[in-house]
């Protein structure tokens, strides 16, 4: 076996574990949709819009360990809750979807 020794530190390196975490996300999405006057005539509202938001709605990536922009790198190894320069044991970004009306009378 080999023996390490702080001048051939270079030996014990790789990049067996080093992924790309090129990625694309789709961070915010919106649709709105007004309902038409003729059918609010009779309630007496002036507008009426309906609308659905999502939030970190997609991503696309190939990078195998979760969310490539979720990782917690500190400064130190203590700051950290994982092996340095890795992105195990993240929580994903959160994720959600709100639905709503506004109505003007």
């Amino acid at each position: 076996p080999q023996v390490f020794e702080p001048g051939n530190a270079w030996l014990h390196n790789s990049s067996i574990q080093v992924y790309s975490s090129d990625y694309v996300r789709l961070k915010e999405l919106t649709f709105n949709y007004y309902l038409p006057q003729g059918m609010l005539k009779k309630w007496k509202i002036t507008s009426a819009k309906l609308f659905v938001a999502g939030y970190n709605v997609l991503l696309f990536t190939k990078y195998p360990v979760g969310d490539p922009e979720s990782g917690r790198d500190g400064e130190n190894d203590a700051a950290r809750n994982q092996s340095a320069n890795a992105n195990f044991l993240n929580p994903p970004l959160q994720r959600s979807l709100n639905f709503g009306i506004n109505l003007s009378f």
